[in-house]
């Protein structure tokens, strides 16, 4: 049996690539068949270590998976990429950590550089390292700018972006185009729990643990609240409300939208400006009985 093992090494920054050449099933099988047909007979196995849905911007030995590949390999080992731009997308943490594996006797192999054992301690090989290298960052550069480009687009025409925020939740106009509209739902519960700690002076943390005994659960995931999730709804509800007092808004013909506009009722597409009054219709429903 070989004295020595082989890791393979994935990652992708979310959902949207499992789709691609980059999805985290098309690496481990592309990291496999590499190990099966080159490496088999030098190297045991020691398996897919994986990040799925991180930052390539993460420093590598600050991810979970790349932490617990840099703790598994010892002297001798070898560690397979699909590609480089998987394991870095920093110039900087790629330099650093190949130099750091080749000090330690650490072999490397990407499947996009010829697949072969990458030797960066020839003039050579340290040239096409920093090259690639670059090169991913600067990739990497441009399609945050290009994500940051659309998501301006969008907040200027009112239309959703991003996360969804606590309180807020998106609708259609009919032709496929979305919308953040206010969610009076959520925002009643986060209201009811903040006003519960100014006014009864107990932690989160008990009122967390009451609301679990008694079935209040949160309106998104239907499970119980964490710790962190209720502060957040807390803490999101009164920078909201601070917000929404500043700039005037009645949430009946104006309404906020963060992080920065006041949108008008009329300013939405007919069938979101329905949706809205429903919403608001519901909210004066259920403040009148409660």
């Amino acid at each position: 049996m070989p004295a020595h093992k082989a890791f393979g090494y994935v990652r992708v920054s979310g959902d949207a690539q499992a789709e691609s050449g980059v999805g985290q099933d098309a690496q481990v099988a592309k990291i496999e068949q590499h190990y099966r047909k080159a490496m088999a007979a030098d190297y045991a196995w020691g398996g897919v270590i994986q990040d799925p849905a991180t930052s390539g911007s993460t420093h590598f030995l600050k991810r979970k998976g790349g932490g617990e590949l840099n703790r598994e390999l010892k002297v001798g080992d070898c560690v397979i990429f699909a590609k480089l731009d998987r394991a870095f997308r920093r110039l900087v943490d790629c330099l650093q950590m190949v130099e750091q594996w080749t000090q330690r006797g650490v072999k490397i192999v990407f499947l996009d550089i010829r697949g072969e054992v990458f030797d960066s301690t020839t003039f050579q090989g340290k040239l096409m390292l920093f090259m690639l290298g670059f090169v991913a960052e600067i990739e990497w550069d441009r399609s945050v700018q290009r994500a940051q480009d659309r998501t301006q687009t969008l907040r200027r025409q009112g239309r959703a972006h991003g996360t969804d925020m606590i309180g807020f939740e998106r609708v259609g106009d009919g032709h496929g185009r979305q919308f953040i509209i206010p969610n009076y739902a959520e925002r009643a519960v986060a209201a009811w729990a903040a006003r519960q700690i100014e006014q009864s002076g107990q932690s989160i943390y008990v009122l967390r643990r009451w609301m679990e005994d008694n079935g209040m659960v949160n309106p998104r995931t239907k499970k119980p609240f964490t710790y962190d999730t209720l502060r957040n709804w807390i803490n999101s509800h009164t920078a909201l409300a601070a917000e929404e007092a500043r700039l005037g808004v009645d949430n009946v013909d104006t309404f906020y939208i963060p992080p920065d506009r006041v949108v008008r009722l009329a300013d939405w597409p007919a069938k979101v400006r329905e949706q809205v009054r429903l919403r608001v219709e519901a909210a004066a429903a259920h403040a009148k009985s409660s």
